[in-house]
């Protein structure tokens, strides 16, 4: 027996030393393999970044460990560049850093804002790095100051870093204001700091940037963006910074605010200047040793449920930070369902309910004062899988009063069937009793991410949301609630973006392998072929058997798999750079002939088919979801075939004159010109098709387009050319991604080998087909017969009928917005200009604001009815347009219903769902299709 025990544990001690070995061989090879790759990539140059002391944005601990949102920002870049950085004057001040860069003994800088005496010397990245906003700071446990109350900072010595543009800045604040105050001037941060603490300073101003240390903030005002900097001449290392700074913002958008939130997020900046009666109402709950009661509905996930008797969700989360940030004790009750949830909010035996509804009427018959609103969801819907029938019944849960109230605007008392809990409510759906159901959107989201069986689909509804207040029993005193306003007020938006990013990230985690099998089947099996591999793999490295061999054939297919992400880049590279070059050479067109109005609008409207073409591919390229399971539904409209077939035309120009070839189109043969289907594939199919042939055909080649009309609404698209041909051997080929002909004439030309893939791809999902005719030394003849309803409505002899179509759509697009009254929130002076000039021409009214702040101020500063309509970024300074959409919603209005639409170049699903969920109406991306805004406003004037 003892012997048979140890042949056991010799036998594990083996196995467990064959999996280190593999482990290391492993290792091993891939370390080998990077060493290669690296020395045959090319030399790393050395940047000597000027590094100073600054805490949060750039820490040197005693170990010689960097860190801090400036450090991070340049590994983070560093990805994308061939460099090593040195790390220059930690011990200087900010005024000596930028004398270093001017003398050259440093080639950047980070954390610099843009001034008219900076701008002489020295260059800028193009992207800024960051937002800074000046800060007014005094000491922690100082009581003589009140934020806002400027009478109170009359006569007060501040502390400011040499150089710093903040001190013109404040100049300005305090005369705005009507305070004076006594400048005192320090090298470093660090030296201020110190007289502050030391009392030789009643405040400090500097940026946010810094973490604060012992001190709470007053004040914070004038938002500036920062950059890299370097010294004119070096254009060369920022072209190179920009260009790593584009792909980061690319490959991970949110960086800015995750470095924001990682090193300020819960930084002593955040703390409260609250007044003297706020912190002896608050310091008297400390002394008293108050436990404040607080409720939640515990139904609610992810916004808020219990676990193991804990509180877990988005809104108890966000409670947290606001109960940190004021001291406060508390203690959330737990509550076992609605029922007892509501009970003990009717009965008021809570001081606080975190999760009331922003509505001031059924607080006050509750007996609670509300708080601003600090957060809004949307609605969502989930049916069961393929259910596509009207909707007879819907799924609510008992005394949900704000869902209750959405429901009943919507469906008829009979409609709606009461359930007890959220689980019911899903059990119902599920099982067929009811044929919907409406939750908030992250509610809708969770279930989703649990649905790993695939039961259920949703639809995000349009328009709709609902906020989040705080509710505060009557009978407590009003320190209480203001000092909860305030709080909720310094929660930054990142803050809370983050911890509903956390919750719903931390669900996501949840079924999501059994789900994607489920959804997946087929993926099962190569699942299996992968475990099978490795199991393969780990066979052979324990036997010892030519290990290095196969793990090096290991290593290049997962190298391969990896550079599926640039195959596609290349992909999409295929279409996008003809409409490119068409633009491109177009406009050094225009610039020869600025003063010929006539010459100048012919090619305004030849660049715009190419920006159509374009525009259309990077939509098709934000679409991931599309994208990534490969499927794309093709739209059936109408449009006229011969207009698309000249625009074609058109785009392929360039090209083929830029060779001198002869580009014939001829549209003789289709009798019926008015047609439903998809243009933008048809195109597609034709532009690659056509960028071959000018690609293949020799300079002064001829190129031929000609379409005919056959019978049963079948239409045949002949691409013909006589340049170098497809040997017979490759005509079956030729459809294979990434495959080109052997021949040296071939390789010189610059392609993927992708182009007819795509062409094939789509002919098939358009139900046609495809034929090639081709000679060596001859030329080639692509013929493609796709199938194209005629559209019966619009059946059209003649081209002169054609065109007295296109003005009557052009004299429909005039029609119905003039006299719209918009309010424009843009903080691009460009983008507002094109869209103030571009609205007026249709007769609509403008005012604009640069940021949302300002958008919000100048709509609540207007009467009821001022504005009909609210475009607004969402990307911008001060406050962006997610939180100024928030804020117009839950301000009290009578008006605070206009229709906002988005205007923004953030363009996927989860930003749509974003505006969504702040109560925003339509989303339209950047750049602006004037039809679809058009629409649009056609449709609130409808209303109106």
């Amino acid at each position: 027996m003892k012997k048979t025990g140890n042949n056991k544990k010799w036998k594990i001690i083996n196995i467990w030393a064959a999996r280190v070995i593999f482990c290391f061989i492993v290792l091993g090879v891939i370390f080998h393999q990077t060493l290669e790759i690296k020395a045959e990539g090319e030399a790393r140059k050395t940047v000597r970044v000027g590094y100073y002391n600054m805490d949060g944005y750039h820490n040197l601990d005693e170990d010689g460990h960097y860190s801090g949102y400036g450090y991070d920002f340049l590994q983070m870049i560093g990805r994308y560049l061939p460099y090593s950085y040195e790390y220059v004057g930690y011990e200087k001040s900010w005024n000596e850093m930028l004398e270093m860069l001017q003398n050259g003994e440093i080639d950047i800088v980070t954390g610099g804002a843009r001034t008219e005496e900076r701008e002489k010397i020295f260059a800028y990245s193009d992207h800024a790095i960051g937002t800074n906003i000046t800060v007014l700071a005094v000491r922690e446990d100082d009581t003589t100051f009140e934020s806002k109350n400027y009478d109170t900072y009359d006569g007060t010595v501040l502390g400011f870093v040499k150089s710093s543009f903040r001190t013109e800045s404040f100049r300005n604040y305090a005369e705005l204001h009507h305070f004076s105050y006594v400048p005192v001037y320090y090298d470093t941060f660090a030296h201020m700091d110190e007289a502050l603490q030391k009392g030789l300073l009643d405040g400090i101003v500097c940026s946010n940037l810094r973490r604060l240390n012992r001190e709470k903030v007053l004040d914070q005002f004038d938002y500036n963006d920062f950059y890299v900097m370097t010294v004119k001449g070096n254009e060369q290392l920022m072209d190179e910074i920009d260009e790593a700074i584009e792909k980061l913002d690319k490959d991970e958008p949110g960086w800015r605010t995750s470095l924001m939130y990682q090193y300020y997020g819960n930084s002593s900046s955040d703390r409260l200047s609250l007044t003297a009666e706020e912190r002896n109402y608050l310091q008297s709950l400390e002394e008293k040793g108050t436990v404040l009661k607080i409720l939640v509905n515990p139904d609610r996930k992810p916004y808020s449920y219990f676990e193991d008797g804990e509180a877990k969700g988005i809104i108890p989360s966000v409670f947290a930070c606001t109960a940190d940030a004021l001291g406060i004790s508390y203690e959330i009750i737990e509550t076992k369902d609605r029922d007892e949830y509501y009970r003990m909010l009717k009965d008021g035996e809570a001081d606080i309910c975190i999760d009331m509804g922003s509505d001031y009427s059924e607080a006050e018959r509750l007996g609670y004062e509300l708080t601003d609103a600090y957060m809004s969801s949307g609605f969502s819907r989930i049916t069961r899988h393929g259910f596509s029938d009207e909707i007879h019944t819907v799924a609510s849960i008992k005394k949900s009063f704000l869902l209750s109230e959405y429901l009943d605007e919507r469906f008829s008392d009979g409609k709606i069937l009461y359930y007890n809990s959220l689980d019911e409510c899903i059990q119902a759906v599920k099982n067929g009793e009811a044929d919907a159901a409406f939750f908030y959107t992250y509610t809708v989201q969770e279930i989703m991410k649990e649905d790993f069986r695939n039961t259920f689909d949703f639809t995000i509804t349009s328009g709709e949301y609902v906020s989040f207040s705080m509710g505060v029993r009557r009978e407590l005193e009003s320190g209480l609630l203001t000092s909860l306003n305030k709080a909720l007020r310094s929660i930054r938006n990142n803050e809370i973006e983050s911890i509903i990013l956390e919750t719903t990230e931390n669900i996501e985690r949840s079924g999501g392998l059994i789900r994607f099998l489920y959804t997946n089947p087929g993926y099962g099996m190569v699942l299996v072929a992968v475990a099978g591999l490795i199991a393969l793999i780990s066979g052979i490295a324990i036997m010892g058997r030519k290990s290095r061999k196969k793990l090096l054939i290991a290593y290049e297919e997962v190298k391969a798999a990896n550079n599926a992400k640039k195959d596609f880049l290349s992909k999409m590279s295929h279409d996008i750079r003809t409409p490119m070059n068409a633009i491109m050479g177009m406009t050094e067109i225009l610039a020869l002939h600025a003063d010929d109005e006539k010459f100048v609008r012919d090619y305004l409207d030849k660049m715009r088919v190419s920006e159509k073409y374009l525009l259309g591919l990077l939509n098709e390229v934000l679409d991931m979801n599309r994208i990534d399971s490969g499927t794309i539904e093709l739209k059936k409209e109408p449009f006229l075939l011969p207009d698309l077939l000249e625009d074609i035309s058109v785009m392929i120009h360039e090209l083929a004159d830029a060779k001198e070839q002869e580009l014939e189109l001829d549209t003789a043969g289709i009798r019926h010109p008015s047609v439903k289907g998809d243009a933008q594939r048809l195109e597609q199919i034709l532009v690659n098709l056509l960028v071959n042939a000018t690609k293949y055909t020799d300079s002064g080649g001829k190129i031929l387009l000609r379409a005919e009309e056959e019978a049963d609404g079948c239409y045949c698209f002949h691409v013909k050319d006589n340049g170098m041909g497809i040997p017979k051997d490759f005509q079956d080929k030729i459809y294979d991604a990434f495959s080109r002909a052997e021949d040296s004439r071939v390789s010189r030309i610059q392609g993927t080998g992708l182009g007819m893939a795509i062409v094939k791809g789509f002919v098939e999902l358009m139900d046609g087909k495809i034929s090639v005719i081709s000679e060596v030394g001859k030329g080639t003849e692509f013929i493609v017969h796709i199938p194209l309803e005629i559209n019966e409505t619009c059946c059209l002899e003649n081209a002169d009928d054609t065109e007295k179509i296109k003005e009557g759509i052009q004299d429909k697009k005039r029609e119905g917005v003039s006299g719209l009254h918009v309010l424009l929130v843009e903080d691009n002076d460009l983008n507002r200009e094109i869209a103030q000039e571009l609205l007026s021409s249709m007769g609509v009214s403008t005012d604009c604001a640069v940021n949302g702040r300002d958008g919000v101020e100048q709509f609540l500063a207007s009467r009821p009815g001022t504005f009909d309509v609210i475009l607004m970024d969402l990307q911008m300074p001060v406050m962006n347009g997610i939180e100024a959409c928030r804020q117009i919603r839950s301000c009290g209005r009578e008006d605070r219903e206009i229709p906002v639409i988005a205007l923004t170049a953030n363009a996927y699903p989860e930003d749509i769902e974003n505006c969504r969920a702040a109560g925003m109406n339509a989303h339209i991306s950047k750049p602006v299709d004037m039809q679809k805004l058009y629409e649009h406003l056609q449709e609130i004037c409808g209303r109106k």
